[in-house]
């Protein structure tokens, strides 16, 4: 028996047409000056209001895939872990 409970596999969580568009974005997402800068613009921001609220210093921290890894990336500079 699988996870649904009636004896078949459950269906895929992914959306092709998600993933084709973010796909066409991979060359672009890390140009900070690009059609995405302000992803780049509101990080520093993000980062900040999450030091502030909560103690980072020797915690891990678990991607769950939003905002491409940008504030992951920046964490994981500042010595964060990063899952």
């Amino acid at each position: 028996m699988t996870e649904t409970g009636q004896g078949q596999a459950p269906a895929a969580n992914t959306d092709a047409a998600e993933l084709q568009h973010f796909a066409r974005l991979r060359e672009e997402w890390w140009d900070p000056h690009g059609r995405l800068r302000t992803l780049h613009a509101v990080n520093p921001v993000r980062l900040a209001f999450l030091e502030q609220a909560v103690d980072l210093h020797g915690k891990t921290v678990l991607d769950i895939g939003c905002g491409g890894g940008l504030l992951c990336e920046a964490m994981a500079r500042r010595g964060i872990t990063v899952n």
